[in-house]
């Protein structure tokens, strides 16, 4: 259980916290093209490391990182002006999800 609260921690400060609004938006604008997507990716992996404070938490980082990435890519080119509460929710739920398959692992 305390895995899943420092990898949480990390993701709300990564997510929330960490990342300025003109990252949002240049992400929602650029897509997969956009600097700051990856910039956001790396962020994560580094929290995550950091939260947990052991090295050999490595290889779920890099899940994480590889999770994140494919989650965040997807909600970029599926949301719009029209559902673009829903993405945020499904692409929290799956972030959320991903952290706790990790935490049991």
């Amino acid at each position: 259980m305390m895995i899943f609260i420092k990898l949480l921690l990390a993701h709300l400060l990564g997510d929330f916290v960490l990342q300025p609004n003109a990252w949002v938006h240049e992400k929602e604008r650029l897509k997969i093209k956009s600097p700051k997507l990856y910039y956001r990716i790396l962020l994560h992996g580094f929290l995550s490391l950091l939260f947990i404070g052991d090295i050999r938490f490595y290889k779920c980082a890099i899940l994480i990182v590889l999770s994140h990435f494919i989650i965040d890519v997807s909600k970029l080119y599926f949301q719009n002006s029209k559902n673009k509460r829903q993405w945020f929710w499904l692409d929290q739920l799956g972030h959320i999800l991903v952290l706790i398959n990790k935490s049991i692992i």
